[in-house]
């Protein structure tokens, strides 16, 4: 059996009223072993003019089972100005892409595969954009005999 490969979701540069884009789901078989799902786009930046930066969010924690792997972080996001910035890539996992950082206003890339988290989403000039969910875990059971 093994668990799951979750990732961590990545900054984002967010204006106004936004909301977290929630982790993929877990999986699990039974009670015997399961995999987290990876972390959905997080507002960590608050909104403004002035040149920031601000880390990536780790990644998350290794499910339960015979192999388990626990996922990469996010990146971290840039505010240049208040209508220049980059928003942060999503974190990787063994079985999947975390999504692409963006550089304009809208949501951040989705991920792509198993237990990857979403790239950060970007608003500037006033807009405000919620973030993408990441992906979900997965759990791989092998039959011997």
């Amino acid at each position: 059996m093994a668990g799951g490969t979750p990732a961590g979701s990545a900054a984002a540069e967010l204006r106004g009223a936004t909301t977290d884009g929630g982790s993929g789901g877990n999986s699990s078989f039974g009670g015997l072993c399961s995999a987290n799902g990876g972390g959905g786009g997080s507002a960590v930046m608050t909104s403004g003019t002035a040149p920031t930066s601000f880390s990536g969010t780790p990644g998350a924690f290794a499910g339960v089972g015979d192999y388990v792997q626990g996922g990469g972080a996010g990146g971290g996001a840039i505010r240049l100005s208040g209508g220049e910035g980059q928003s942060g890539v999503g974190g990787e996992s063994r079985l999947g892409h975390g999504g692409y950082q963006r550089a304009s206003t809208g949501v951040g890339g989705a991920p792509r595969g198993n237990g990857a988290g979403a790239a950060g989403a970007l608003a500037r000039d006033g807009d405000s954009t919620n973030g993408a969910p990441g992906a979900n875990g997965i759990v791989i059971v092998h039959v011997l005999g």
